[in-house]
């Protein structure tokens, strides 16, 4: 049978291969093997032919870390179920962790099953609740332009401060001419004084 991916789920491997280009995909997967498609499963194209599951693989090394994606996502309405390491969270169950107990032990890769209804949305996962540092950048691009940002902001503190100096210039210029005129002044009046 043809097959399709959801595009929710094509979505979240492209933020995740896009983030990190050189992550482990060993564990990565979308369709089911033969004992997948000897019984029911999300890795099985479902009667319109679309895969509504997707493996991604564990690799905090290169930046994926499935607890800290697992945690991110949890919460969209797309999801129908998470496992990751022994643990399911499936929301219209409970909206708790509990243990999952199946034959794969999903400590290699997290698995994520998404609805019907959120299968053909594809905002991104990751960027939409920024924890864990999750944004549109890595780290290393997060820490240049916060480089950047503290440049620009010291350039424009910089700015500032010459520009109230020769504010202060010139209100001191200004006060030291009216001060000369009236000390003048006075002296002219103390001079026509008896």
């Amino acid at each position: 049978m043809a097959w399709t991916l959801a595009p929710a789920v094509r979505a979240i491997f492209d933020e995740t291969n896009a983030r990190w280009p050189n992550r482990n995909k060993a564990s990565d997967g979308t369709l089911g093997d033969q004992a997948h498609a000897s019984r029911t499963s999300d890795h099985n194209p479902n009667s319109r032919g679309v895969v509504m599951a997707g493996d991604i693989t564990n690799d905090p090394a290169n930046g994926v870390d499935c607890n800290t994606i697992a945690e991110a996502i949890k919460d969209d309405p797309r999801v129908k179920y998470i496992i990751w390491n022994r643990r399911i969270y499936n929301p219209s169950i409970s909206r708790t962790w509990r243990t999952y107990t199946g034959s794969n032990p999903h400590d290699k890769h997290l698995h994520l099953s998404v609805t019907d209804a959120g299968s053909n949305d594809t905002r991104p996962w990751l960027t939409a609740t920024d924890p864990g540092g999750f944004g549109t950048m890595d780290d290393k691009k997060i820490l240049e332009e916060f480089a950047n940002v503290t440049k620009r902001e010291g350039a424009l503190l910089d700015a500032l401060v010459d520009k109230i100096t020769e504010q202060a210039q010139k209100h001191n210029t200004a006060a030291r001419e009216r001060d000369a005129k009236l000390f003048a002044l006075l002296e002219r009046i103390e001079a026509k004084l008896p």
